[in-house]
């Protein structure tokens, strides 16, 4: 048995022997005095302004490197503009496009949504589903659409209370106390401005819990789908093609939001269509609620995370070589019986 597995293992980590010593050369070769990578002489290289990326929530954008860089005026008119018209939706982002609640979003993010508002019947996974007027659109049990009214930094008053606890289990209650302080109060204070079903607060450590910001959102929970394409359309390519440009699918969908007196939703806030597109050299925005980033980990934290990795790949490569050993097993009592 143990020669047997051994002689399985060795066969399966042939091709990672392969590998490894490919990566060997492709570090050892361009080692010549200076490091290099991709032909760059990494010792000219010099930090930049972002060199983290450009992706930055509300409170931290950087209005003035926008209006300097971008030649128009970035300022608290336009963030809000811009943050009002955008939503989020259960695990995706959407906009607002219109004076009358149409939302815009992407055909992935409603595909299972379409599967719920299906009759008995109907295959509108399959056939797509187009509402042509008000009375035809469908209502989507259980949905919603969060609208972000507000953001405000709420460091200052966790790190006064936390900073004069004692212990660990001490900080850690103290904490959860004035965050639900905090969220009670902004309930308050944003109350008069509800145009939702309700106010959300959502409290977002950001930077590893070097800074806390809350984020105060409408609630929309009458929220109807207007158009589906079929599936095919939609996921033509797949996955892959999903990170591929141009893509040649047609993932976009319809919804809308509705009041709580059931009539079309008015935003203050939209999208516009633009008949001429953008042209070379034109600023583009991408706002939404992407997932979390990662990108401000030490080098500690990454290897960390690397020997986890390696952890989990050899316990996966296990798993598959115990799995054939088994099913050789199964086969050979089969041929034997």
């Amino acid at each position: 048995m143990r020669e047997e597995m051994w002689r399985t293992t060795r066969t399966a980590l042939r091709p990672l022997a392969v590998l490894v010593t490919l990566a060997m050369l492709v570090l050892v070769l361009p080692d010549q005095g200076r490091a290099q990578v991709g032909g760059v002489d990494l010792d000219t290289v010099r930090a930049g302004q972002f060199d983290y990326g450009k992706m930055w929530t509300f409170e931290y954008a950087p209005s003035d490197y926008f209006t300097q860089t971008y030649g128009f005026q970035a300022d608290e008119e336009w963030f809000q503009r811009a943050r009002l018209s955008v939503l989020r939706i259960p695990g995706c982002s959407a906009s607002f496009v219109s004076p009358n609640g149409l939302v815009a979003t992407n055909h992935h993010c409603v595909r299972g949504v379409v599967s719920r508002i299906t009759q008995e019947g109907e295959t509108l996974l399959d056939s797509g589903f187009v509402a042509t007027t008000l009375e035809d659109e469908r209502q989507i049990p259980g949905y919603y659409a969060d609208q972000l009214l507000a953001v405000e930094d709420v460091s200052d008053q966790v790190f006064a209370a936390t900073d004069a606890a004692g212990t660990e289990e001490e900080r850690e209650r103290v904490r959860g106390e004035v965050l639900d302080e905090l969220e009670q109060a902004l309930l308050t204070k944003y109350g008069t401005d509800m145009t939702g079903d309700s106010l959300w607060v959502q409290m977002i450590p950001l930077y590893n819990g070097g800074r806390y910001s809350a984020y105060v959102f409408n609630r929309f929970t009458d929220v109807r789908m207007v158009v589906a394409a079929e599936l095919q359309m939609g996921f033509f390519g797949g996955d892959p093609d999903n990170f591929t440009y141009p893509r040649y699918a047609l993932d976009f969908a319809f919804l809308r939001v509705y009041d709580k007196d059931g009539s079309p939703y008015q935003p203050a806030h939209w999208l516009g269509w633009s008949l001429d597109g953008v042209e070379e050299g034109d600023a583009v925005f991408v706002i939404g609620n992407p997932g979390s980033t990662n990108r401000l980990k030490s080098i500690a934290q990454l290897e960390f995370q690397r020997v986890g990795i390696e952890i989990e790949l050899l316990f996966k490569v296990r798993l598959v070589i115990l799995s054939h050993i088994v099913i050789n097993k199964s086969k050979g009592n089969d041929e034997r019986n």
